[in-house]
């Protein structure tokens, strides 16, 4: 009895000195489109979110993130690995794929990661294009809301939070992030539009399209107020490709559903 009590105090002993299990992944580059829908096998293949302690100078509640009983690091080439996040979102029902933001202070603009189960192992994508653009807080605000399941990362990356799909959003210059504020969007939701600093950048992240489209010394004279400028002025029409883009009318006195532009 002794003796099993021994080996028993022991096998605690030494679980308890190998410490809590980590897990370091290299992030891949995300392709134009992609899918993380995985269905698990069993209860127990599925991604978990670990609430942490932490000094939330952010305001915001830290995250580890695990599969099973192995926490999971990620680290690129230009950045040391991190293990804790903030903001994370589960994008399906089957909580296989979540998309997270780095907690770094230091970080020049938001960080993200998409971790997934793919076939029941980690995957790691990265979210994080590299932009010649200096920062700006007005435009870098990560992850923007369209609607309640679909939101931007970074105006890189478009997110549906239902059936895990992920496209990649066409830049107007593809050296740089999009430097522009999300204005609205079609009503199948398919062309984003982003205000820049004198045109609207239009850009259809489904079939790749892109226009840009000046905007009106009118226009430009009253940024507040763009939308009801954009609802009295401009209308939604189809290319021959059935893509939406907006037009300008011409015509100021034309009457418009303003429902149809409001984000």
């Amino acid at each position: 009895m002794k003796t099993t009590l021994l080996a028993l105090f022991l096998s605690i002993a030494l679980f308890g000195c190998r410490g809590k299990l980590e897990k370091t992944y290299s992030p891949r580059d995300m392709a134009a489109s992609e899918t993380f829908d995985e269905i698990p096998k069993s209860k127990g293949n599925i991604l978990k979110l670990v609430k942490i302690d932490s000094n939330r100078a952010d305001r915001q509640d830290h995250f580890e993130i695990q599969f099973r009983d192995t926490t999971i690091s990620v680290q690129d080439t230009k950045n040391a690995a991190v293990s804790v996040f903030k903001g994370p979102r589960f994008i399906n029902s089957q909580k296989t794929g979540i998309i997270a933001e780095v907690v770094d202070s230091s970080a020049l603009s938001p960080r993200f990661y998409l971790i997934s189960l793919k076939g029941n192992v980690v995957d790691v994508a990265s979210l994080n294009k590299p932009s010649s653009r200096k920062q700006n807080p007005k435009y870098d605000k990560g992850i923007v809301d369209i609607t309640r399941t679909n939101f931007v990362v970074n105006n890189d990356f478009i997110v549906n939070s239902v059936n895990g799909k992920v496209y990649s959003i066409k830049r107007k210059n593809p050296e740089e992030r999009i430097p522009g504020e999300l204005l609205m969007y079609s009503r199948d939701r398919t062309t984003l539009v982003f205000l820049t600093k004198d045109a609207l950048y239009q850009v259809n992240y489904y079939t790749g399209e892109s226009e840009t489209l000046p905007l009106s010394a009118k226009a430009l004279a009253n940024i507040d107020g763009i939308r009801g400028e954009v609802a009295q002025n401009y209308s939604w029409a189809t290319n021959k490709n059935g893509t939406p883009f907006l037009k300008y009318n011409g015509d100021p006195d034309r009457i418009v559903d303003i429902k149809e532009f409001q984000k």
